[in-house]
C-alpha cells in the first residue's frame, strides 16, 4: 500500500523507525536519512559482549580442547578417507595384494585436501564476519586469519602435491 505521508517524508520516517530499531540509522537535522556512528562506550560494550560471547583466558583446558576439536571437525574426514579405504578394499579383493603407501598417500592427501577446505572457509568467514562469535572457529581459537590462510593453502598445495606424485 500506498503511505499516508508520501515521498521525502515517508522515507524521513522509515528511517526513524530504522533508528528506533536498530540504533544506527536516523534521519539528520536536515530531513534526510543518514547513517551516524554510535559513541564509544556502546562500541566498548559491544566488543566486551563479543569477546564474552568467544571466551578466551577462562576457558578450563577441557574446554579449549572441545572447541578445537570443534573447530577442526574429525568427522568431516571420513568423506575422504572412506573412499579410499573402499577402494583399497576392492583392489585387495580382486588383486590379493594392496599397495599400502599408495593407499596411505591417498588417505593423506585427501585429509590434507579436506583441512583446507575447512580452514580456508574457517578464513573466509572471518573475513566476511560471520564467525565474529564463532568460539569453535580456528580463525578465532588462534586470533590469526591470515596464519590460518597461509597453512590452508600450504595443505593444499601439499595434498594436490601428493595427488600429482601417486
Amino acid at each position: 500500500g500506498s503511505s499516508p505521508l508520501g515521498g521525502e517524508a515517508a522515507d524521513v520516517a522509515q528511517a526513524q523507525q530504522t533508528s528506533r530499531d536498530h540504533g544506527g540509522a536516523h534521519a539528520g537535522s536536515d530531513g534526510h536519512a543518514g547513517l551516524h556512528m554510535r559513541g564509544a562506550a556502546e562500541a566498548g560494550a559491544e566488543a566486551g559482549a563479543q569477546q564474552a560471547a568467544l571466551g578466551g583466558a577462562g576457558d578450563t583446558e577441557e574446554e579449549r580442547r572441545r572447541l578445537w576439536m570443534a573447530a577442526i571437525k574429525p568427522p568431516m574426514y571420513s568423506v575422504g578417507v572412506v573412499p579410499v579405504l573402499v577402494a583399497a578394499a576392492i583392489v585387495f579383493a580382486e588383486t590379493g595384494a594392496l599397495p599400502w603407501m599408495r593407499c596411505g598417500g591417498f588417505v593423506l592427501a585427501a585429509v590434507l585436501i579436506i583441512a583446507w577446505l575447512n580452514l580456508s572457509n574457517d578464513a573466509f568467514d572471518a573475513h566476511t564476519g560471520v564467525d565474529r562469535t564463532k568460539r569453535e572457529s580456528v580463525v578465532n581459537l588462534t586470533g590469526d586469519r591470515d596464519g590460518v590462510l597461509r597453512v590452508a593453502n600450504l595443505m593444499l598445495a601439499a595434498g594436490a602435491g601428493l595427488l600429482a606424485w601417486l
